[in-house]
């Protein structure tokens, strides 16, 4: 009896973390062309991707109350600083980082810019968090999420590594 219980436990747990993983899956895979977005910065003004059609972009969603995510807006910091620094980067003329932060309060992430030195210009807050519009459009269900997507807005990388961009970037 022991053991059926057991079994049954076992099956309903694999069931459960297999399901979750696929529902945790970006919405956007290598090669799919995503949508047309309007943002609204935080300093007032809008963006859309359309408007950036000529750069290679980082779409970075994150949240102030993540701390995966803070550790990961750290190393994206130094990595953009240092990638920054490389005089003979052509690459990165035509490339800029989109910040979209899942919240409840803007002030929360506002801070959080701060705090972590996020010296880029385009930095979005969506305040209805995973049920926010943007989310929902780019199938965001767990933070950090990124997409590193070309000027014709075609999907590049998903959630890539500082060392996958640096590997995509050197290879231009």
């Amino acid at each position: 009896m022991i053991s059926k219980v057991l079994n049954f436990a076992l099956v309903i747990l694999t069931v459960t973390l297999i399901g979750n993983y696929f529902y945790r899956l970006p919405k956007y895979s290598r090669g799919n062309v995503i949508p047309d977005i309007a943002l609204h910065k935080i300093d007032g003004s809008n963006v859309s991707l359309d408007s950036l059609a000529d750069k290679t972009l980082l779409l970075h969603f994150w949240g102030s109350w993540c701390t995966s995510c803070r550790r990961e807006n750290k190393e994206l910091v130094k990595w953009y600083s240092n990638f920054q620094n490389k005089k003979d980067s052509t690459a990165l003329s035509n490339f800029e980082i989109i910040s979209i932060a899942l919240e409840r309060k803007e002030g929360n992430a506002v801070h959080a810019i701060a705090k972590d030195s996020l010296f880029w210009d385009n930095h979005m807050v969506e305040l209805g968090g995973f049920s926010s519009p943007i989310a929902e459009e780019y199938g965001v269900k767990k933070i950090p999420t990124t997409y590193l997507i070309d000027s014709s807005r075609k999907v590049l990388l998903i959630n890539p590594s500082i060392k996958q961009l640096d590997k995509y970037f050197n290879s231009l």
